[in-house]
């Protein structure tokens, strides 16, 4: 098992890049047959990936090795600030790994008055301290300097919400 968390939303590239060798790989959805992955084909937990190498002359090698894609040593990490100032850095409010975890997870970010300020989920990009709530009219959509409070629901049946605080920095 290889811990593949540091990459966003992993493809077949990336176990490609944790594979030895220098010979060409070729990833398969079976041990014989099946079909070959395209290289961007992002990786599902709990699913097995069959390497076959290419040598000299297009010949694949005869066995196929297994590799298991389990996520552990994956774990959610959120921060507690960051500052949209398109520096490069810490932009976005992001929380490491969530999507790959919870891919079902909800999030709501409040403002001090108890106004939700944000909505997202695995579909929304993550939040750049700009509201996407009608209603809450800041200049541009902007969100102030300040303190903010998140609740985040993994919808999986097991883990319970989580709730903190976010400090925005411009």
């Amino acid at each position: 098992d290889y811990n593949l968390c540091q990459f966003t939303n992993p493809t077949v590239a990336n176990l490609t890049m944790i594979v030895s060798g220098t010979l060409p790989v070729v990833w398969y959805t079976s041990l014989t047959g099946g079909t070959a992955y395209s290289a961007t084909d992002v990786l599902v937990p709990g699913t097995t990936y069959y390497a076959a190498y290419i040598g000299a002359g297009g010949c694949e090698s005869v066995t196929r090795m297994p590799f298991d894609y389990v996520l552990n040593g994956c774990e959610v990490v959120i921060p507690d600030g960051f500052s949209p100032n398109d520096d490069g850095t810490n932009d976005t409010f992001e929380i490491a790994n969530i999507g790959l975890l919870y891919p079902k997870y909800k999030i709501e970010i409040y403002n001090r008055y108890g106004n939700r300020v944000y909505q997202g989920d695995i579909n929304t990009p993550n939040w750049a301290g700009v509201t996407t709530e009608s209603g809450l009219k800041f200049g541009d959509n902007i969100a102030p300097t300040g303190v903010y409070f998140y609740i985040v629901y993994f919808n999986d049946g097991i883990k319970k919400q989580v709730q903190g605080s976010v400090y925005l920095s411009r």
